[in-house]
């Protein structure tokens, strides 16, 4: 028991960080499947390359309204409730695309499978935060990433052989049993960090500021935190867009310019995934000791010249070598990118204040397909295929300048807030 327990406090977990990596390892299982085959998937139900980024567009748009009125919901009605009712539009609106054959019918299907899935995740995101100190955060996302992330290493693989023969439809299939067996899981294991309007009156004697707060006010606050917040959203903002411009069409530079196969492109993923994971744990120690900027600057710098790197070769090799170098420095940053935005802001809007950061960044996300479909239409993928990928390249250095140079680090500032608050010695009951 003692050595099990060593194991749970080197990690950062706890139950609640137990359980979503459990069922997170369902969750990445089935988005690991369809994700990186969704632009094949479209053109096989009648999408056209140019109207690509368009259907990336709305699915973006209705992702980041959902996210900034998620985020009040789970300040509101409490972090579980909100995970719970998204992991169950998940399973239910992914069904139907097993016979679903009008790519437009395939968008309002997979709009409601992101409304699910985006509608809780900042309250996701609030629990954990809330469910650990502050100095073992990002180990605890990192662990999670890690764990969770085991459910996605073989499935686009898995999914890459479903799909040899060019149909689709089984990825789907399966994908929705799994986010089934993922919804009952979490709603029979997880436990609430903030009962929202369920708190017993006594509690809500203790806390009226918290409860008293409305959307507007949780709004105002959060953009009043501090020029480091503002700063950060501008940064997420210029970063998201940068990043979707280009959203649609990875694969297809793979599968149509490259030459790739369903399957070797699918293996490639996989192998992604695994060197991102092998250095999650890691990293999140490495953020917790020493803070969360450096290692997220490493990763926006490696990720913009290893999509520039990308569009010079066509050798699978050296695609594979790109890939294992830009993914293990993700990994090393993932626990950073997810704790540093929530220590941005205090407990009591936190929920409202991530929904706010993803809302507006998915926003910017969702206008960058569109430019990238005014690129590919006047110059033609099939002619120009890396015209796009230079844009995202540019878009992404202004986005790297406003996060280091006017985003704060936020572990040196949890750590004095903890030392201040540390009661003396006349204060100890």
């Amino acid at each position: 028991m003692y050595a099990i327990r060593r194991v749970r406090d080197i990690l950062g977990l706890e139950r609640n960080i137990l359980v979503l990596c459990a069922t997170a390892i369902l969750l990445n299982l089935a988005n690991s499947m369809y994700g990186p085959f969704l632009s094949p998937y479209f053109q096989s139900v009648g999408a056209t390359t140019e109207v690509l980024g368009v259907i990336f567009s709305i699915m973006a748009i209705a992702n980041a309204l959902v996210m900034l009125a998620g985020g009040h919901l789970a300040d509101v009605y409490g972090r579980k409730t909100i995970t719970v009712l998204g992991s169950l539009f998940m399973a239910v609106f992914i069904f139907p695309l097993y016979f679903v054959g009008l790519w437009y019918l395939a968008v309002v299907c997979l709009i409601m499978v992101n409304f699910g899935m985006n509608i809780y995740r900042p309250g996701a995101y609030a629990l954990i935060v809330e469910s650990l100190p502050a100095e073992k955060r990002a180990t605890g996302f990192s662990s999670m990433g890690f764990i969770a992330g085991t459910g996605g290493i073989l499935a686009p693989t898995i999914a890459g052989y479903l799909a040899l023969g060019g149909d689709y439809r089984l990825i789907f299939l399966l994908a929705s049993v799994v986010l089934f067996i993922m919804t009952f899981a979490r709603q029979l294991l997880l436990r609430e960090t903030k009962r929202g309007k369920q708190q017993t009156d006594q509690e809500a004697s203790e806390s009226p500021s918290e409860e008293k707060l409305s959307f507007l006010e949780r709004l105002r606050l959060t953009w009043n935190s501090g020029a480091s917040t503002r700063a950060y959203i501008l940064y997420s903002v210029v970063s998201s867009l940068s990043g979707s411009i280009v959203g649609p069409y990875f694969p297809l530079l793979y599968l149509n310019t490259i030459g790739l196969d369903q399957l070797q492109y699918g293996w490639l993923v996989s192998a992604s995934l695994a060197c991102s994971l092998i250095t999650q744990i890691p990293g999140g120690k490495v953020s917790d000791r020493f803070g969360r900027k450096p290692l997220m600057l490493l990763s926006m710098v490696t990720g913009t010249l290893a999509t520039l790197a990308i569009t010079q070769t066509r050798d699978f090799t050296l695609l594979l070598l790109i890939e294992i170098v830009s993914s293990t420095v993700g990994g090393l940053s993932s626990g950073a990118f997810y704790t540093l935005p929530a220590e941005l802001v205090e407990k009591e809007y936190r929920g409202t204040a991530l929904g706010v950061f993803d809302s507006l960044g998915r926003t910017a996300g969702a206008i960058g397909p569109l430019m990238g479909s005014l690129i590919v239409a006047n110059y033609s993928f099939e002619l120009y295929p890396r015209f796009v990928f230079y844009a995202s390249v540019l878009l992404s250095i202004p986005s790297v300048i406003v996060f280091a140079i006017f985003v704060r680090e936020t572990l040196r500032k949890n750590a004095r807030v903890a030392v201040e608050e540390k009661p003396t010695p006349d204060q100890e009951p």
